[in-house]
């Protein structure tokens, strides 16, 4: 099991750095951690991927009344650390400002629950 060193900001992207762990180790605790929440793969791997949730035929459809999130995941080897981006893959503006906002809650949901899973 990886053990969180630190997370932080930058901009509009999460990040956090793991020690005693490797890219492919934590990639793959990043992939149970979005299944747990109901969300998949939809492109590329566990380490560079985008992870989403719902429909975006029901979003472009119902807009806010439509539950769709997207995230995209970066894991690479820093130093001696592995760290792991997370930033929006989406705005949200589909579904107006009751969609932005939304999306910011989502975001905000999964990034404070990375910390206390995957510490």
């Amino acid at each position: 099991m990886s053990k969180l060193a630190t997370s932080g900001q930058d901009g509009k992207e999460y990040f956090y750095l793991f020690e005693n762990t490797t890219p492919v180790a934590l990639g793959q605790e990043v992939n149970t951690f979005f299944q747990k929440l109901g969300y998949k793969l939809e492109e590329g791997t566990n380490q560079f991927g985008i992870y989403g949730t719902g429909s975006p035929v029901l979003r472009v459809l119902f807009g806010a009344f439509a539950k769709r999130y997207k995230f995209n995941v970066a894991i690479r080897e820093n130093a001696k650390q592995v760290k792991l981006t997370i930033n929006e893959a989406m705005s949200g503006y589909s579904g107006g400002l009751i969609g932005k906002s939304k999306m910011k809650k989502e975001f905000q949901k999964i990034t404070e629950a990375i910390k206390t899973n995957l510490a």
